[in-house]
């Protein structure tokens, strides 16, 4: 009979910590998701501020320096989980913008 109690209080007590455990690494989680959504708009926002910026200058040539930054930008976000519509920036900004020629 106490030997069943003594079992019983463990089980309970490995139950709430277990429970406990998981609810902070569900948070956890739930923060790395926002983390990571939130750089992904900030890239995003920085891409299309950059093609807005050349398209608005269309008498300036983008730097080969500003390309790679932004290739660098792309293959973040693509680590990110990015979808085509940064492949899409991505091909504007190769394809329809002016560059340096080195």
């Amino acid at each position: 009979m106490i030997q069943e109690i003594g079992t019983n209080i463990v089980t309970f007590l490995l139950g709430a910590a277990l429970t406990y455990f998981l609810e902070k690494g569900t948070g956890v989680f739930r923060r790395l998701g926002a983390v990571e959504f939130a750089l992904q708009a900030l890239l995003r926002n920085r891409m299309i501020q950059t093609i807005n910026y050349y398209r608005e200058r269309p008498e300036k040539l983008v730097p080969q320096w500003e390309l790679e930054c932004f290739d660098q930008m792309h293959d973040a976000g693509k680590g990110l989980g990015m979808d085509g519509y940064f492949d899409e920036l991505r091909k504007v900004m190769h394809e329809d913008l002016k560059h340096e020629t080195h």
